[in-house]
């Protein structure tokens, strides 16, 4: 019980963010004829307003806005760009918040450009990792069944036994044995 609540928690601290923005963006995503422009009418304003004459604005895919650090592009989707709601004006304004402080070399942006590389890598390396982690282990012949057994009780086949090393680790170091289903 304290297991399920636990992996609750985590799916609820490391999700619930992403998904109440997402929620927000969309709950504000109507168009609104009071405001005086569009998203990427905005962006351009700001980038007027606050000198950055390298930065220029262009359309991207829906859901990939983003301010390119090597070109000094904001990049925003069709909705944003042309939208007049309050999501299309706060997507504009964040995205132009990190051209402003990329130009301005502040802190933050130093940092963005120094890890951003290597936090994508890492999310690469994550993702194959998951998705080729159980061809891996075939292929290397890694029991990692033995591993994750304890997590579900200890009972792992129908006959409600438990699953057992019977074999042992050969001379090349690999798992030569079998496992097998024996009775508690």
């Amino acid at each position: 019980m304290l297991w399920i609540f636990a992996i609750l928690l985590f799916l609820a601290l490391f999700c619930g963010p992403h998904l109440w923005v997402k929620f927000t963006l969309k709950r504000y995503a109507q168009t609104r004829n009071d405001l005086p422009g569009s998203g990427g009418e905005l962006a351009q304003h700001l980038i007027r307003r606050f000198e950055l004459n390298e930065v220029s604005v262009e359309t991207t895919q829906e859901g990939h806005d983003h301010f390119d650090i090597q070109q000094h592009k904001v990049r925003l989707s069709p909705s944003v760009f042309a939208g007049q709601s309050l999501t299309a004006v706060a997507v504009a304004s964040h995205e132009v918040g990190h051209a402003i402080a990329h130009e301005r070399q502040e802190r933050i942006a130093r940092l963005r450009v120094r890890y951003l590389p290597k936090a994508v890598f890492l999310q690469r390396l994550a993702g194959g990792l998951l998705i080729g982690w159980p061809l891996l282990s075939v292929v290397l012949h890694i029991p990692y069944l033995v591993a994750i057994h304890p997590l579900f009780g200890g009972h792992s086949c129908p006959c409600r036994g438990v699953i057992r090393n019977t074999g042992g680790v050969g001379a090349s170091g690999y798992f030569t044995g079998r496992m097998g289903c024996q009775l508690s």
